[in-house]
């Protein structure tokens, strides 16, 4: 079988298994990477979904004036 590397290809019989190796770990590398990417894409498509509802949905009423004061709420640090 031959194995296509910058456009040349190689008789994987005459390869040594280190050799091999590097070239499945490429493959895994570069299937991650497009997996990675998919869950990327979706992620931006989720914020921008719910930064829209959240746009079209926050109550007039809700929102602060600027002599407003929002009552002070303690934030608790995460528990590592």
């Amino acid at each position: 079988m031959a194995i296509t590397i910058d456009e040349k290809q190689y008789d994987d019989t005459k390869l040594d298994d280190k050799v091999k190796s590097a070239v499945v770990q490429v493959q895994q590398g570069q299937t991650r990477l497009r997996q990675l990417q998919g869950e990327f894409d979706n992620v931006k498509i989720i914020i921008a979904h719910y930064s829209k509802y959240l746009k079209d949905n926050l109550p007039e009423d809700a929102l602060l004036k600027a002599d407003d004061k929002p009552a002070d709420k303690p934030v608790e640090e995460p528990k590592v």
